[in-house]
């Protein structure tokens, strides 16, 4: 009698469906090094995949024979009205290895309305038990993979001392954003360039010196701006959230803050899981009781509620509490 296993394991990993995959074509006999180079694996981590397989009774002892009617494969597809939280997503993903996915599943554990984390690698490494330099690795991984996006987090103090933070880990969708421009008729040449100063002019700071060199500064930020939008296919919003700031000393090198500022939009724009599965882009965050926009240089998040509750509870239809109380005390 032939035992079914048809079930998707819940840490296959797309290592182990492209080696089980090349068992069922084999010919003929083959080493663990030419198996492994056959599907880009080392001989080591070769080793490693085939046995995850022969413990999940995918293949047998002799790792080269699938087992009859056994299949190994990405998970199955989840509607997205289905997916309510981060770990609903992350279970339907497929990650490169073992590791990757359980820290793909402590990030999701750990993820605010935002569905990001902040963790330190200590932290991650001390709950998964592994070496931090290990973290470091599989962190690189699931970049590579594009289903995350570290974002660095620093706090600067009224002394002006600035201290690193925890980094944030945000989940990711995997899939690259086509851009799509929405120009403004400014002063621009072209559309894109037109689309990238209606931008720029969300950034009250911008100020450069009008002369040649106040010009050429605001050119090369045009350009910046276009090779963002157009070719990386950035959100506008998410654009001006992180160049509507308020600097805390006077500007004296505009184009080096914009370049800082924009970092890490200098990739192809990857659309974060939650804006995947909620169908809607990045953009403002709005309060989760009266539905006001906050502002753009603010850095609320989703489901997050007014800091003025008498006035988010009026805007919201509801009797701020102060009312309430006068009119219980007419009684």
């Amino acid at each position: 009698m032939t035992t079914q296993h048809s079930e998707m394991l819940p840490d296959d990993c797309s290592s182990c469906i492209r080696l089980f995959e090349a068992l069922t074509s084999l010919d003929g006999p083959i080493t663990t090094k030419d198996l492994g180079a056959l599907v880009g694996l080392g001989e080591r981590a070769t080793y490693l995949h085939l046995a995850h397989l022969v413990l999940h009774s995918r293949v047998m002892s002799d790792r080269r024979t699938p087992v009859p009617d056994a299949t190994v494969g990405s998970p199955a597809d989840t509607p997205l009205e289905k997916i309510q939280t981060p770990l609903d997503w992350v279970l339907t993903v497929v990650c490169r290895d073992r590791m990757c996915r359980r820290m793909l599943v402590l990030c999701a554990t750990h993820a605010d309305a935002a569905w990001a984390a902040q963790l330190g690698v200590a932290q991650i490494a001390s709950a998964l038990g592994v070496h931090r330099d290990t973290i470091r690795v599989h962190r690189r991984h699931l970049t590579e993979d594009r289903l995350i996006r570290i974002e660095r987090v620093s706090v600067r103090y009224e002394s002006g001392h600035v201290q690193r933070e925890d980094d944030r880990y945000v989940l990711l969708s995997g899939l690259l954003v086509m851009a799509q421009v929405h120009p403004v008729p400014l002063a621009g040449r072209t559309a894109n360039e037109d689309w990238a100063l209606s931008v720029l002019a969300c950034a009250r700071w911008w100020a450069p010196p009008a002369t040649p060199k106040g010009r050429e500064t605001t050119r090369q930020a045009v350009r910046l701006l276009v090779q963002v939008l157009a070719e990386y296919g950035w959100p506008s919003d998410e654009v001006r959230r992180r160049i509507e700031i308020t600097p805390y000393d006077d500007v004296h090198d505009h184009l080096s803050l914009l370049r800082s500022l924009l970092r890490d939009c200098t990739v192809p724009y990857v659309s974060t899981a939650r804006d995947h599965v909620s169908g809607t882009p990045a953009g403002r965050v709005q309060c989760a009781r009266c539905s006001s926009p906050f502002p753009m240089s603010s850095r609320a998040v989703p489901g997050q509620v007014c800091a003025d509750s008498e006035a988010c509870a009026e805007r919201a239809g509801g009797v701020p509490a102060h009312v309430a109380l006068r009119h219980h005390r007419s009684w």
